[in-house]
Formats: C-alpha cells, sequence, structure tokens
C-alpha cells in the first residue's frame, strides 16, 4: 500500500489541498472503509477534476464495493482521456511507475475476463 502521511507531517502539509484528499481517501481504503475512500477520492476530484490519482481510485473503490458497471465506465473513461499520468501513488504497490491509463487497460480487461467466465 502507498505510504500514507501523518496529517501532523511537514510532508502531509507541503501536499496540495487535493492531494490531502488522497491521502486521507488512502487512509480509508487500507482499513477497507470504501465509502469513505471514496468519499475523499471524490472531494479530490471536485478540487481538481484533472486529478488522475483520485478518478483511477474511485474507480477502484466501486470495483471493490461491486459496482462494477461503474467501475467500467471510470476505466474507460481514463483509457479515453488518455490519462497517461505516471502512478507515484497508488493502492498497489505494483501500479507504482505506471500510467493510469495503463492500469486502467488492465483492470478494464480483468473485469471483462471476469464477467466472461
Amino acid at each position: 500500500f502507498v505510504r500514507m502521511f501523518n496529517m501532523e507531517s511537514q510532508a502531509y502539509k507541503d501536499l496540495s489541498e487535493d492531494m490531502q484528499l488522497v491521502d486521507s481517501g488512502f487512509q480509508h481504503l487500507a482499513k477497507k472503509e470504501y465509502e469513505m475512500a471514496g468519499r475523499f477520492f471524490k472531494n479530490a476530484m471536485g478540487l481538481a477534476p484533472e486529478n488522475a490519482t483520485a478518478l483511477y481510485h474511485v474507480a477502484r473503490v466501486n470495483e471493490r464495493m461491486g459496482e462494477t458497471a461503474t467501475a467500467l465506465r471510470l476505466y474507460e473513461k481514463i483509457i479515453e482521456s488518455n490519462l497517461e499520468t505516471i502512478a507515484t501513488r497508488a493502492s498497489d504497490d505494483s501500479e507504482l511507475g505506471l500510467s493510469f491509463a495503463t492500469l486502467a487497460r488492465r483492470r478494464l480487461n480483468q473485469l471483462n475476463t471476469e464477467s466472461s467466465d
């Protein structure tokens, strides 16, 4: 899991407001508090609609909550938007260093494979 910041630390205070919200989303995601995590990621998108980290993780939260159709639409949006932003923060270390478009394609393929089984 992504390294989360202590809210009192200087590193946390140096984050932009949208990334502070993303960090809070990761904290709830780590506790499997998906609804709360989703709220923080969506709030981050409200401040910075181009925040690829937040958008991708809204999709992941929807997927984990069983809202597959919503997750699929969000993954497609990421791919269509060609979000080539590189994941420097992610809910899974194996996702670090890859673009969000690549990650969305992987998730989309996996979900489509699972639904055809």
